[in-house]
């Protein structure tokens, strides 16, 4: 069950702006992988996290797209592992999916375009709550 603090999170989160080079799976377009990471990803992750991956707040799913491929792969591997907690249908489907299935979702991912008003003006923009 989402709790106020992740909620919180991927509410800030998911305001501040993307870089523009996030890092990408192994695999590009024209490969085998990805197009069943965009198969995979289409039948199993899209209908919470959305076609463009954009995610949806008020459920608490999170933004997928422009996040960094082995941020991703760290995420589910953990999910996967019993050690970071997710909501059940979530689970259940990590669950359902081989590693490599996964990989090939996320290495999909990865490449999903990121809207023009959501970057980061480069790739050197930090966030300044942190500086």
């Amino acid at each position: 069950r989402p709790t106020l603090h992740s909620f919180l999170a991927i509410a800030y989160v998911s305001t501040l702006p993307m870089t523009p080079a996030p890092d990408q799976g192994p695999w590009g377009p024209q490969s085998v992988e990805f197009r069943e990471g965009a198969e995979i990803y289409n039948a199993r992750c899209a209908s919470c996290h959305g076609i463009d991956g954009g995610g949806d707040n008020t459920r608490v799913y999170p933004r997928l797209q422009g996040q960094h491929y082995r941020y991703m792969l760290r995420q589910a591997r953990l999910v996967r592992d019993g050690l970071r907690e997710v909501e059940p249908g979530m689970a259940a489907v990590f669950a359902s999916l081989s590693a490599d299935q996964v990989d090939k979702a996320l290495n999909y991912v990865s490449s999903l375009p990121i809207p023009a008003v959501d970057l980061a003006p480069d790739v050197d923009w930090r966030n300044p709550d942190f500086q």
